[in-house]
């Protein structure tokens, strides 16, 4: 039916006649899993509506990863401001979006010692 997908294990069961019939869609077929499920690894986060965007199945996997996450900016991209220093392990911390803003100061910088 419209709407639906193939579940992951579809392959392994079998439709209740030798040719699969509408009846037959519980059995193989499921609604796409949404991306808001998902977690995405260190350095992405969830898109945008991600409660709108499909997964490729029933359940999101890291195959999803790039249509349910966008990559976050590291640190070593932050200009500090006045008086502070990218922090030692920059390389490590992400801004908390595609690109770094003034907020993510407290994120990447450390104060100079006097």
């Amino acid at each position: 039916p419209p709407d639906f997908i193939l579940r992951d294990e579809a392959s392994g069961r079998l439709c209740e006649e030798q040719v699969c019939r509408e009846f037959d869609t519980g059995t193989c077929c499921g609604r796409a899993a949404k991306c808001h499920s998902y977690e995405c690894p260190t350095g992405h986060a969830l898109r945008e509506r991600a409660w709108d965007i499909d997964c490729a199945t029933d359940r999101c996997t890291k195959k999803d990863t790039s249509i349910c996450c966008k990559n976050l900016a590291k640190c070593t991209v932050q200009s500090c401001p006045s008086g502070t220093t990218l922090k030692g392990h920059a390389e490590s911390l992400f801004c908390a979006d595609e690109r770094c803003t003034a907020e993510d100061a407290r994120t990447c910088c450390d104060s100079l010692a006097r």
